[in-house]
């Protein structure tokens, strides 16, 4: 039985995990020294659960951890690079759609750049993140300085892969419509399925991208479509190994991001920016994670709490500008509470509870 970590819950696009599958398996390793062996995708009909092989993470950490300081990965000009990609992917998606003349010169120089940028990207997200302390251990005063320029690098690429995906959506949903397309179709699309329609005006059938919307899984580079999760995992010999509360939890903690009253409301579940418009003022905010598309949702909640992040993710930062109760890195309210159930906030404390 092989175990497996969830590392995120993202309403990234295929084209997204597509580049950065090929990344970690294949461009990583000559750039670290080492990648990782896979990733399991999982996508339930509404957001994507990211998994990885426990051990192929805890190698990996230990590979970057341990890794010398004076590493070019780590040097002034590799992360010099690493921001100017950032800028030039940022510029190229921030103009506006209408200004694009040649669909598949603009594709190619997205994926161009997305592909180049990308190997750099989970430094910042791991060694700056929950691998910090044990980095520091390690490299003591010297690796601050290492570290001060991965929390930089971090900090400028902070949403990029979900701007990403907005920009894929903005740009390509239509012509999917033109085509009697569900415009949001677009997140099921693969790296090669994109590039045929541009080029070809080539799409998979209706069929087929139907069934991907009830649920699929992505794994060693292909799409099984499938919409039973825990059957795939008996299949394969595979086991969640950080995942689920107890059957009886009816509270659970987290970080406080921003300090607040008690707050007693109703749970309301975003897991992407279509589940947005729908959200309503007083309600709790319950999520993976925040991006920049949940700021009319956040600004109407009367607390947010969200599975993942640490004290500089997008919904600590937003929280304390809006002085919002907000606890973070719960790990599992997403699985412990459903739309409507009605809990209570201590954002002094960190704990939510159900009622």
């Amino acid at each position: 039985m092989k175990k497996i970590n969830l590392i995120f819950t993202r309403d990234f696009d295929q084209w997204v995990q597509n580049i950065i599958r090929d990344s970690l398996v294949i461009d990583a390793p000559k750039i670290w020294g080492k990648g990782i062996t896979d990733q399991i995708v999982h996508f339930d009909g509404v957001t994507f659960y990211w998994y990885r092989y426990q051990k192929d993470m805890e190698k990996l950490k230990s590979f970057l951890i341990h890794k010398s300081i004076d590493s070019e990965i780590f040097s002034i000009t590799k992360q010099d690079a690493f921001l100017k990609l950032i800028k030039d992917l940022r510029l190229t998606i921030n103009s506006p759609i209408s200004k694009i003349k040649n669909n598949k010169k603009h594709l190619t120089i997205i994926t161009k750049l997305f592909k180049e940028m990308y190997p750099y990207y989970p430094l910042g997200i791991f060694i700056a993140g929950p691998w910090r302390e044990d980095f520091l251990k390690i490299h003591g005063k010297d690796g601050q300085e290492v570290l001060n320029r991965l929390l930089h690098s971090r900090e400028q690429s902070e949403g990029l892969l979900k701007i990403v995906g907005l920009h894929l959506r903005s740009w390509l949903g239509p012509m999917l419509k033109k085509h009697n397309y569900p415009s949001e179709y677009v997140r099921l699309l693969t790296v090669l399925e994109i590039k045929n329609f541009i080029e070809k005006k080539k799409l998979p059938s209706k069929n087929i991208l139907e069934k991907r919307a009830r649920g699929y899984i992505y794994i060693n580079g292909k799409i099984i479509i499938s919409d039973n999760f825990n059957k795939f995992l008996v299949k394969n010999k595979l086991a969640i190994t950080n995942l689920e509360p107890t059957s009886n939890a009816n509270s659970i903690s987290g970080v406080v991001a921003c300090r607040g009253d008690i707050i007693r409301g109703k749970v309301k579940k975003i897991y992407n920016s279509y589940g947005v418009s729908a959200f309503k003022s007083g309600e709790i905010l319950v999520t993976p994670m925040t991006s920049p598309e949940y700021l009319s949702a956040m600004r109407k909640a009367a607390a947010i709490i969200t599975d993942e992040g640490g004290l500089t993710c997008h919904a600590a930062i937003v929280a304390r500008e809006l002085k919002k109760p907000c606890i973070i890195g719960t790990k599992v309210a997403t699985k412990l509470f459903q739309d409507g159930d009605l809990i209570e906030v201590n954002a002094n404390k960190g704990i939510i509870r159900k009622l």
